[in-house]
């Protein structure tokens, strides 16, 4: 009598079905081109009886070994000799997802109809598989209940492409100001840059980032919005980029003020259940505030704002990041662990956890295990296409800075730490210690720093610069000819919210904020940084370390990484990735410099 282990029976490009694993093979030799279909086979996928664990295939070591997927295999343990067997169909990569699928025959449905689990590719069930309402088939991970012993389940592909197509268009048709033009496609995050990490000079002055503001910048803890006049600077570019007229953009800056005023008191309306908020656009053109609660009831809403019933609560989406991250942090010791894997972020609007994902051929995979791993639910999941990371290399003129008369950077947001004066900047740019010189004067030194990109896990991609007394500090966002603009406040916008962005090298430009909570992997096989949020705004080489802020004056954060395969702006497939502002601002414990 053998074994039976969970294993992938999906048949192969050519039609033929996938031979089963040998003993103590990985995943990785298995046949077949995809991992995403798994299903138990009692009459091939054996191994010999009374063989130790460690000779079985891994994924059915780790289906049967863990205290919670005994009862998938008779109640018996699956060590040392033992016959058990993990008897659930539906298995995703890792076999572990086996603990999942509850509802299914051990012996029905040969195919993989997980109830959960399932990642991309999307399949669906017809034919009696499920009795009662046929599945949807518009979601990662289709519902197969209650499957029929001795029906056969057969199942229908679904093109990944078109899915996330359908997908971001519905997103994008509901989500508050867009460019004009659909963004098809993401360009991966540049990395910015350590310089202790033993990269050669080159590469160092390849991740340096110049971004121009003058020492400007945002508040600490925002005044009151409402008597604050929109700045014509960030009107003309907010017109410009987003497709606005002028009286959408005054529409807009009311929706945006409502949010800022009801925020936090929602969000303890809702307690546990709130599920994040954003700004929404309409097909008229009008502007909307929206507040997601996983409660079937969440209460009456204050005028003007919508309570939207979701899937999810925000603190379910942020405890997936978290085992995400935790996943990354295991394997980060492994150039070859997920590396089609770029980031993955919480953007409420969707009410799901995006993974963005190489697009090369096979990437989509290391997504699914990725997923499959963390032991998240993969309902939560939404992949989306990016491009590899690449290092920007741009460091001409502008308004900048020399770490140690080597590298360059830009300065980033006024501040003040009990009686000094500095400046917030990007943690990649140095380290403790390292000296700064503006137009060859030494200013001061780096006063804190925390970015470390090959470490596992690192919060954020912080730090302060101290000066000497005798430098200026302006509360301001230079302009690049267009009118500097007043920074009044710090606080927080929701996603959907417009932000416009400022750099040396493309000027002004607006997009949306798309995503929060985000962590990003800027080397392959190296940690992530955590904590950074995600906007459409068009960035080039050049503008990494420049202030977000919205058009009511409030700054959001500093540039930490962008894409290079932009080469102008606008572009549809420009996007920036910012460190907050507010969490900066906390935890090296600094005051920022603001306007009246």
């Amino acid at each position: 009598m053998g074994a039976s282990a969970c294993w992938r029976s999906t048949p192969a490009p050519g039609g033929t079905s996938s031979s089963p694993p040998a003993a103590g093979s990985t995943s990785a030799r298995w046949p077949g081109a995809t991992r995403s279909v798994w299903r138990w086979n009692p009459r091939t996928a054996t191994t010999a009886a009374g063989s130790a664990a460690s000779a079985w295939p891994a994924t059915s070591r780790r289906c049967c070994m863990r205290r919670r997927n005994r009862a998938l295999a008779g109640g018996r343990r699956c060590g040392n000799g033992a016959t058990a067997t993990c008897t659930r169909s539906g298995s995703t990569i890792p076999a572990r997802a086996c603990s999942r699928h509850g509802g299914l025959s051990a012996t029905g449905c040969g195919h993989a109809c997980a109830v959960r689990g399932n990642a991309s590719p999307v399949l669906t069930a017809t034919d009696g598989c499920c009795p009662g309402p046929a599945p949807r088939r518009d979601r990662i991970a289709d519902r197969c209940p209650n499957i029929l012993p001795g029906r056969k389940c057969r199942l229908r592909r679904v093109s990944i492409q078109e899915r996330e197509r359908a997908e971001n268009s519905a997103i994008q048709a509901r989500a508050s100001p867009h460019r004009p033009h659909p963004r098809t496609a993401f360009d991966s995050p540049v990395p910015p840059h350590n310089p202790d990490s033993g990269e050669s000079p080159e590469m160092k002055a390849s991740l340096t980032v110049a971004a121009p503001l003058a020492i400007a910048l945002l508040a600490a803890t925002g005044p009151a919005l409402a008597g604050n006049p929109i700045d014509p600077t960030l009107q003309r570019a907010m017109q410009r980029d987003l497709g606005l007229s002028a009286r959408e953009v005054a529409q807009y800056i009311r929706t945006e003020r409502l949010a800022a005023r009801q925020a936090k008191a929602l969000q303890r309306q809702l307690g546990r259940d709130y599920a994040g908020h954003w700004i929404e656009r309409g097909t008229d053109g009008s502007f909307k505030y929206v507040v997601g609660s996983a409660a079937a009831h969440a209460g009456r809403a204050p005028d003007g704002v919508e309570i939207r019933n979701t899937r999810y609560s925000m603190r379910e989406l942020d405890a997936a990041i978290r085992q995400l991250d935790a996943t990354n942090e295991r394997y980060s010791n492994s150039d070859s662990a997920f590396s089609g894997v770029h980031s993955w972020g919480v953007d409420s609007r969707s009410n799901r956890v995006v993974v963005g994902v190489d697009k090369a051929a096979g990437a989509m995979r290391d997504g699914i295990d990725f997923v499959a791993l963390s032991g998240i639910d993969a309902g939560l999941v939404r992949f989306e296409r990016i491009d590899a990371p690449q290092l920007q290399a741009d460091i001409r003129g502008g308004i900048e800075y020399s770490i140690n008369n080597r590298f360059l950077c830009s300065v980033g947001f006024a501040v003040t730490q009990g009686t000094g004066k500095g400046f917030a900047t990007a943690g990649h740019c140095g380290n403790a210690g390292d000296s700064v010189t503006i137009d060859g004067l030494n200013v001061g030194t780096f006063a804190a720093s925390s970015y470390d990109v090959k470490g596992k896990k690192y919060d954020g991609d912080r730090a302060w610069v101290s000066l000497n007394s005798t430098q200026n500090l302006l509360p301001i966002v230079y302009g690049y000819g267009n009118g500097d603009v007043t920074v009044r406040g710090s606080i927080e916008a929701p996603i959907g919210a417009a932000v416009c962005r400022s750099g040396r090298t493309s000027g002004w430009h607006c997009g949306t904020i798309t995503e929060k909570n985000t962590s990003v992997r800027y080397v392959k096989g190296g940690g992530s940084i955590s904590g950074l949020s995600r906007a459409s705004t068009c960035s080039l080489g050049g503008d990494s370390g420049g202030s977000f802020i919205t058009a009511a004056g409030q700054g959001q954060g500093v540039l930490s990484g962008g894409p290079t395969a932009v080469t102008s702006c606008p572009d549809p497939n420009g996007y920036s990735l910012f460190q907050p502002l507010n969490p900066l601002l906390q935890s090296l414990d600094l005051t920022l410099v603001t306007g009246n």
